[in-house]
């Protein structure tokens, strides 16, 4: 699967997740089988954090895309919502893309670390509020 697929699939489903409804299984990959203590709270802080910058870029990006004329307008707003939603991950202190996927696939088969994933959601909401 491509880096802008598997952004825009993990985007989706940790948006959704945040949205009360349950972690959905994205694939059934190596990462799937870490153990949800196999990350460090700094790990899960530096995933949050760039998650939520993916998740700000997508709010960005959507109406755009839905405002779009034709097709190939869509298209290109899409594309460059990947790219700006890869960027937002790679600006992100202490975590790398592939990182970043591999923490989202696991989130999909692992409850306990979905459940720390949106803890810490809440919290950091909690303390920008």
């Amino acid at each position: 699967m491509s880096l802008n697929r598997t952004l825009t699939a993990t985007t989706t489903a940790l948006a959704l997740a945040l949205a009360s409804a349950p972690i959905t299984a994205l694939t059934a990959q190596s990462a799937a089988a870490q153990d949800t203590q196999a990350y460090s709270d700094a790990k899960i802080e530096a995933f949050t954090t760039a998650m939520m910058d993916v998740e700000t870029v997508r709010r960005d990006y959507i109406p755009k895309v839905k405002a779009a004329g034709s097709d190939d307008e869509k298209a290109a707003l899409v594309k460059e919502a990947n790219g700006a939603m890869a960027q937002a991950i790679k600006d992100a202190d202490n975590i790398t893309v592939d990182e970043y996927v591999s923490i989202s696939e696991a989130a999909g088969q692992d409850k306990a670390l979905a459940d720390r994933i949106t803890a810490r959601v809440k919290e950091m909401r909690g303390s920008a509020e």
